[in-house]
């Protein structure tokens, strides 16, 4: 009898470890420190990987396939940054049939995106999920007045995201300011 409630005791706590990530507080700092220092228009919180064209009233994004912190054509997210931090630098999103997929170390799936930025950061699939996509489920909503954001008009998406909103808001989870829903 003692034996085997030793036994259940060790299967729920392995069973919990794995269904627990537990945060990586220096790779959210690390990009943290990043994204503070970030020209705002290579910041796009509605895509993991933008490409910028500038015009002179502003810039517009269009989704792209390379994210690299030394071409300034080049925009990301929270997640997209993520990544090119964890390669040196550097994302290229393909799709599976692309000889990039194969032959560049850098190179990934768009449907991984989310799933392997969160991995870097510790982060569970829900957690990542609130923290990459701005909407009314994300603590971005709980915390929207922090920052003064507003969802845009007819949408349940916050598109005015500041790479330096999304620093301080990494930080705050890091430190257990803020918790996630």
């Amino acid at each position: 009898m003692k034996m085997s409630f030793v036994v259940l005791v060790v299967k729920l706590v392995v069973d919990t470890e794995d269904k627990e990530k537990i945060m990586n507080v220096d790779n959210m700092m690390k990009l943290a420190d990043f994204l503070d220092n970030i020209d705002s228009d290579r910041f796009n919180i509605a895509d993991w990987v933008s490409e910028i064209e500038a015009y002179d009233d502003g810039v517009e994004y269009r989704f792209g396939d390379i994210l690299d912190q030394n071409i300034c054509q080049t925009a990301g997210c929270i997640a997209g940054w993520a990544l090119a931090l964890r390669n040196g630098g550097q994302l290229v999103v393909v799709d599976e049939d692309s000889y990039d997929f194969y032959n560049n170390p850098n190179a990934m799936l768009l449907a991984d995106v989310k799933t392997d930025a969160g991995e870097w950061l510790g982060l569970n699939f829900e957690e990542a999920d609130q923290l990459f996509i701005p909407n009314a489920y994300s603590i971005w909503h709980e915390y929207a007045s922090d920052y003064g954001l507003e969802r845009d008009s007819g949408m349940n998406f916050y598109s005015n995201i500041h790479p330096k909103y999304a620093a301080d808001m990494l930080r705050r989870i890091a430190t257990g300011e803020v918790s996630f829903l």
